[in-house]
């Protein structure tokens, strides 16, 4: 009889993307200071446990949506038109970066603001090309500063000021 009954309960599986998303939801409504395991595992009817088995902690969950967001916006950059001069391309990228910003708000704060210990450091991640979307503008502003759109400067403290 138990087996019968077990037979018809339907469980959701916690999944990375779900903890994401309910992360992204907490972030989203209460802030980044009031996102905690606790609280996510709350939101999806499990407990903090279920999360850790998928994260390691707080730190990871926030790494992960940053991870998958600089992916989406990278891909954004890439599918940017090169057949304008190079300094227009410098203000797409730009544009790119704010439109990005304003769909996604808080993704945005956990990718640029958020203390992560993965983050990107200026100047020397950025010198060694880790981090592919400044790359991207860093690259453009080396093509416009080619091109006598801009004057000749460091690329990295170009597009770090862009």
């Amino acid at each position: 009889m138990f087996s019968c009954l077990l037979n018809t309960v339907k469980l959701t599986p916690i999944t990375q993307t779900r903890i994401l998303t309910a992360a992204n939801a907490i972030h989203a409504s209460a802030g980044e200071d009031n996102l905690s395991m606790r609280r996510i595992a709350a939101r999806l009817g499990v407990t903090a446990p279920a999360i850790y088995h998928h994260f390691l902690n707080r730190d990871a969950i926030l790494g992960s949506i940053s991870d998958e967001g600089f992916d989406r916006l990278v891909r954004r950059l890439e599918r940017l038109s090169r057949r304008h001069r190079p300094a227009q391309q410098c203000l797409d990228v730009l544009v790119a970066y704010r439109e990005f910003a304003l769909v996604e708000p808080h993704v945005f704060a956990i990718m640029f603001l958020a203390r992560r210990p993965r983050a990107r450091q200026f100047p020397d991640d950025f010198a060694a090309r880790r981090s592919a979307a400044f790359s991207l503008l860093a690259d453009r502003v080396i093509a416009a500063i080619n091109a006598r759109d801009l004057r000749d400067d460091d690329a990295n403290e170009v597009a770090l000021t862009l």
